[in-house]
């Protein structure tokens, strides 16, 4: 019997039909995405993440036994070959991987690595920083800067939310973000900068947090960057097309700043340090209301994505907008 698993189901495909699909029995949440038969024993044997199953279609749920073989955090995969490789390859744990684990892999390891462009790591995305501000180690401003050009390509702290913003009312980046999102003139509220502000707190209030981080957000409660930007000298920020708007529509609206702090120990620029790199990648990980479902590649409880980011313009790979076309798929329709 051939057998296939998705959409919460247990299905059994008729090859000499077309592979037509009939529905089983209901497993749930569990997806088995490896399954083999093992002729000698005449049993089928399913794997679910780390966790390896014995495939009973008469079953309640589809399956008997649920084993967990985690080592190293790796999903296990089967083998669909000779007899006996399908338990041979369950009980090799770590070393039976699939392309995708070692996919996985190969992109951690190369993320450590140092190159030019660097490799992302999650949580990280590039961005042209034109501006950076320059704060006291208590959150006194210090002077203010137009980046080189050659220097103005940084990686920066992002969330899927932030990436894949559209319209006016986006969610703002966690460090570096366009003056619209950083400039308030302590007359009219501006609630991108609300949220901003608010989702920096957040950061803040972690253990890990850094200090530095912590220095940023006690001068922008103050909210003085629009005038001390405008009053530093030799600085030309073009954030307002006249006075009076209440948000800015000049040439810079769109332009990113970012934040050093002067702290001593030969890093100053926020979106440079290690520190603040390493918690914003465990603050990410462990924001609370996510969603969380089994990942097939590493066996780990991780958040889903449930927004992704553009590619080009306002163009993503993945989104709901398909006005004038059906969706579309190529597979088994069951």
């Amino acid at each position: 019997m051939l057998l296939a698993s998705g959409d919460g189901n247990l299905y059994s495909l008729d090859a000499e039909n077309g592979y037509a699909a009939k529905e089983l029995c209901y497993t749930g949440d569990l997806f088995m995405s490896d399954m083999a038969y093992s002729p000698n024993l005449d049993l089928t044997l399913g794997t679910y993440g780390y966790y390896l199953m014995l495939v009973d279609p008469t079953t309640e749920n589809g399956y008997r036994g649920l084993w967990n073989t985690k080592m190293r955090s790796r999903a296990v995969s089967l083998y669909p070959s000779c007899q006996g490789e399908a338990v041979l390859a369950a009980e090799r744990g770590r070393n039976a991987m699939s392309w995708i684990e070692k996919l996985c892999e190969v992109y951690d390891s190369a993320v450590e690595r140092a190159a030019e462009p660097p490799l992302l790591p999650v949580g990280f995305v590039m961005k042209q920083i034109r501006f950076n501000v320059t704060l006291s180690a208590d959150g006194r401003f210090v002077k203010a800067e137009e980046l080189d050009v050659e220097h103005q390509n940084c990686m920066v702290p992002s969330t899927p939310e932030a990436e894949g913003r559209t319209g006016t009312k986006g969610t703002p980046f966690p460090l570096a973000d366009c003056l619209k999102y950083l400039l308030t003139d302590g007359k009219d509220e501006n609630p991108k900068f609300e949220k901003y502000l608010a989702q920096l707190t957040a950061w803040c209030a972690c253990e890990h947090a850094p200090d530095c981080l912590r220095a940023l957000r006690a001068y922008l409660e103050k909210r003085t960057l629009y005038t001390d930007l405008l009053s530093f000298p030799g600085l030309n920020v073009k954030y307002r097309k006249a006075e009076g708007e209440a948000e800015g529509k000049g040439a810079d609206e769109r332009s990113f700043l970012c934040f050093s702090v002067e702290v001593g120990d030969g890093e100053d620029r926020l979106w440079m340090r290690r520190d603040v790199r390493e918690s914003w990648a465990r603050y990410l990980a462990e924001r609370p209301g996510q969603k969380r479902e089994l990942c097939y590649v590493t066996g780990e409880w991780l958040p889903v994505m449930e927004n992704h980011p553009k590619l080009s313009g306002n163009a993503k790979l993945i989104s709901g907008e398909d006005a004038g076309f059906p969706f579309r798929y190529k597979g088994i329709q069951v």
